[in-house]
């Protein structure tokens, strides 16, 4: 003792850092307290903290630490052995040489830390523990050297409480992973999101694998640590804020409440922010926190009661602020799942209980059983659009999140409209429902209610219930239960007219082939009029027959549309778009049985027939890619009829006013003309010369109904007919088509039958074509006249050489027998016969020759007789040559026709050629 008494103050502070760095605490205690004179409090405890192995344990040292706090000297240390021997050799000189270039550290790590604590023992522990877990990573040594000395000083206590023992927990006692750690330096000046992001991020990771915690429920983990992590952390609030504090001050708790209010809202905003990512670890949080005052401070400390009023009024304010930032997450989830609604259900109930505001229904009540809105005060329906964007959910101004009966009751209605959506296959988030509830238009809201019928045609199909349930389901989100007499329901459809739910709906019964659901429920009229469900079934028709593929009425969505107009054709009978539609229907699947392209390799589809401008165009495409399709004339002329009575004047199909029976049967009439001209033009193509006279002369107007209709009467609505009948006329028909036809005679010549078959063409061309075609029509029709007579010369020539060849012998006559001599029975020949005796009927080629002779001699003796053989039509400007004969009973014969057509064009063609006056003119000049 001696020895140490008698060692300088370098020598003694030399040794001091010697026992210290060898860990030799009772030497070090004792030479303290020999040497009081020369050992201060601060020169010893910045001895320790800059040699004293940071492993040691620190209770080891408390005791001394204690002594060191109170400046009381022990006895028992005084006596202790001091062992100076390494010392003998240093003079104080030496020593002071060496005590200068020794590094002390200071005991306190920051300037900041300095001007809030006073206290060297308080600077000491803390920069010790700082050492303790920088060195070597054992922060769990820290708690046994702060603890004795916790009552010493609020800071120490506040710092402890805020930083060791979050720190402690996290790394430690919750997720306890040597590999991962925190320094606690680092977590020290944490601060704001960062730090509450830092402290919940693992309990986030947790919930997504509950397998990694065996010891505790996923859903708890969360709720643990804004409990044992969150709320020890903002204790400390006023040290991250200003990093200093009254060292005579007693108080235990954070001295800055505007801090702590700053933190709590930052656990807030961290709640809000994690429920746009993962709504579920929110929900955890708020179903099992109870906000700022649970707190578990590991019985360090105790959250200060509600002793007085400004107490109670934070805690109000901070549990209101909780509430809101529930409000707040359920809004900022972008939650549409219905397992995902099943937790934000139990968010509401859980705010309901907080907030003190009724329980809402159970998620899985019935659509009629939901009680109604209650109605929200004006300025909420007036928010502005900014205060659903993110960033405003936790404002003081924000009226849908900040707690009130209004604002729950309009939340409780947008979370059971999810629900509802969801239950009927259609998604949609809370935020998004009320951003459709306040600020969209009539067009929006009908665009998510066509959305969500036709996202029921997907997935598993529905019986008759499940669309009776989505029927009050709609008109649930279009009132949300709120029965009046306003045109504009309550809810996020209100702004839709109530009827377009219910066209909407029909339409998806249709679409679903619910027809006697459908038929039962809008039929009579009484939710809907007559005139609403023949739209809502006629625009469902035209959808699926605009989309089809093919116009076939048995396949796709031509198959579809023929059942729904079938379904309502005979509860509505009266519908003229019903009964246009099935004409458009019947049309388009005759049409699939031809081949028809109007594009380079596409088939015709059946919504190009409804945007055709002029629909009976479209026979012309058949007739022109289909050969032979003309033979099929009566399938042709309903197919136009049946285009022109549907699509005539109104091929969208919006006007349902009745059409006047004689109009329709007048515009059928000219579409079955212009048909029946197709298919004339179509036959002469394709060579088809009979057929073409046969419709010109059974199909086309005759020429009595002509001359009966009057002068130019009907000719404008007509133009198809006489052009028809004029083509066909002046076809010269190929040589392999002049065979003679069936039926015909064969005393006449092919060649002459087919001349009188387009002279009696042309004849009726002459009768149906207006004024100025009539010069060209009658030059066609002398030409073939000119042609008639050339060819009936040349057989007439034939004939006469055959009669004399067979009269001299010349000629072997058909059917003689070569056996014996023939006997011959001397007659006149034909010719002679047609001189002197009683005519007969044409049977050949001249006496057809010698019937037109005879004619034109009859027609010149009735000129000169002042008798006309014909009617003749001044109206046009012409004389037509040749009466029509009538019978016994005043019908017109065809074969009459056709030879009084072949004599007067012989008439009016030799006269010509004698220079002879026509009838008309030698009856003028006998005037």
């Amino acid at each position: 003792m001696s020895n140490i008494k008698q060692l300088g103050p370098a020598q003694c502070i030399l040794l001091a850092v010697s026992l210290a760095s060898d860990a030799s605490l009772q030497a070090l205690q004792a030479l303290t307290t020999q040497r009081h004179d020369v050992f201060q409090l601060e020169l010893t405890l910045r001895i320790l903290v800059s040699y004293l192995p940071e492993s040691v344990e620190p209770a080891l040292y408390v005791p001394f630490l204690a002594q060191l706090a109170t400046g009381e000297h022990a006895t028992a240390a005084s006596v202790f052995p001091v062992d100076s021997s390494s010392l003998k050799d240093t003079s104080d000189e030496d020593a002071a040489d060496r005590l200068r270039k020794l590094r002390l550290l200071k005991l306190h790590d920051s300037q900041e830390r300095r001007t809030a604590v006073q206290d060297p023992l308080v600077l000491f522990l803390i920069h010790r523990s700082l050492r303790i877990d920088a060195e070597t990573g054992l922060l769990q040594l820290v708690p046994q050297l702060v603890t004795p000395f916790l009552d010493r000083s609020a800071y120490l206590h506040e710092w402890f409480i805020s930083t060791v023992l979050p720190l402690l927990r996290l790394d430690y006692e919750y997720y306890p992973q040597p590999s991962k750690w925190t320094a606690l330096r680092e977590f020290e000046h944490l601060d704001g999101l960062n730090g509450i992001d830092t402290l919940l991020t693992k309990a986030v990771q947790a919930s997504a694998q509950p397998e990694s915690d065996a010891d505790l429920e996923a859903d708890e983990a969360i709720s643990r640590d804004l409990r044992g992590l969150v709320g020890p952390w903002v204790y400390g609030s006023s040290q991250r804020k200003r990093r200093r504090i009254a060292a005579a001050s007693s108080s235990s708790g954070p001295q800055d409440t505007t801090a702590a209010i700053e933190d709590w809202q930052n656990t807030f905003q961290w709640i809000v922010n994690i429920a746009a990512t993962n709504f579920e670890a929110a929900a955890t949080a708020i179903e099992h926190w109870d906000g700022p005052t649970d707190v578990d401070l590991g019985g360090y400390d105790d959250i200060p009661q509600a002793q007085d009023d400004s107490i109670a009024e934070l805690q109000y304010h901070l549990r209101s602020r909780y509430c809101q930032a529930g409000f707040a997450s359920i809004y900022a989830s972008e939650i549409d799942s219905v397992t995902g609604l099943e937790g934000v259900h139990r968010v509401l109930v859980r705010l309901a209980d907080m907030c003190g505001f009724a329980s809402p229904p159970d998620a899985a009540t019935p659509v009629e059983l939901l009680p109604p809105a209650e109605r929200i005060a004006m300025p909420l329906e007036e928010i502005p659009k900014d205060f659903l964007h993110f960033d405003s959910f936790l404002r003081p101004d924000q009226p849908l999140t900040t707690p009130t009966p209004d604002s729950y009751s309009l939340l409780q209605q947008l979370v059971t409209t999810s629900r509802l959506l969801g239950s009927i296959g259609h998604s949609l988030s809370i935020c998004k429902a009320a951003k459709m509830r306040f600020w969209s238009d009539e067009s929006e809201q009908l665009r998510l209610l066509q959305k969500i019928i036709n996202g029921l045609r997907h997935g598993e199909s529905k019986t008759e219930q499940d669309y009776i349930h989505i029927r009050r389901t709609l008109l649930w989100l279009w009132s949300w239960g709120v029965e009046d007499d306003s045109m504009q329901g309550y809810g996020i459809l209100g702004k839709t007219k109530k009827a377009e739910i219910e066209k909407e709906m029909l339409k998806a019964l249709c679409s679903a082939s619910q027809y006697r659901l459908a038929v039962n429920k809008y039929l009579p009229a009484g939710i809907l009029t007559e005139a609403e469900v023949e739209a809502a079934v006629v625009s469902t028709v035209l959808q699926y027959y605009d989309n089809a593929s093919n116009g076939n009425r048995t396949r796709g969505g031509m198959k579809k549309a023929s059942e729904v107009h079938a379904a309502f054709r005979q509860p509505l009978p009266s519908s003229t778009l019903l009964r246009r539609l099935g004409c458009l229907l019947s049309a388009t699947h005759a049409l699939s049985f031809y081949a028809l392209t109007l594009q380079q390799g596409v088939p015709l589809q059946p919504v190009s027939i409804r945007t055709q401008p002029d629909s009976i165009s479209l026979l012309q495409h058949v007739l022109e890619q289909n050969p032979g399709a003309y033979t099929k004339l009566d399938d042709l002329v309903q197919i136009g009829c049946n285009l022109v009575i549907a699509l005539d004047h109104d091929p969208s199909f919006e006007h349902s006013a009745s059409v006047d029976p004689a109009d329709e049967a007048a515009r059928a009439k000219v579409a079955e003309r212009r048909v029946i001209g197709m298919a004339i033009e179509a036959a002469l193509r394709e060579e088809d010369f009979e057929t073409a006279y046969s419709y010109v002369v059974n199909r086309l107007p005759s020429p009595q109904t002509a001359l009966a209709s009057g002068p130019g009467d009907g000719q404008d609505e007509d133009d198809m007919s006489w052009r028809a009948a004029f083509a066909a006329g002046r076809h010269r028909t190929s040589p392999s088509s002049t065979a003679n036809p069936s039926g015909t005679s064969t005393t006449t010549s092919p060649t002459v039958r087919r001349l009188e078959q387009r002279m009696e063409l042309l004849s009726t061309a002459l009768l149906l074509a207006p004024p100025p075609a009539l010069p060209e029509v009658l030059a066609a029709w002398r030409r073939c006249e000119e042609e008639l007579l050339t060819v009936l010369a040349t057989e007439s020539a034939e004939e006469a050489a055959f009669d004399d060849g067979a009269d001299k012998g010349e000629v072997r006559i058909p059917g003689e027998f070569a056996a014996q001599e023939p006997t011959f029975m001397v007659q006149p020949r034909r010719k002679e016969i047609g001189r002197g005796t009683v005519e007969e009927a044409p049977m050949g080629l001249f006496d057809v020759a010698r019937g037109a002779a005879q004619a034109f001699g009859r027609s010149a003796g009735m000129a000169r007789g002042g008798r006309q053989s014909g009617p003749t039509e001044q109206g046009h400007g012409r004389t037509v040559s040749g009466a029509f004969s009538e019978d016994g009973d005043g019908r017109q014969r065809k074969r009459d026709v056709v030879a009084n057509a072949v004599t007067g064009g012989l008439v009016s063609g030799i006269g010509w050629v004698l220079g002879a006056k026509p009838v008309g003119e030698e009856r003028d000049g006998e005037r």
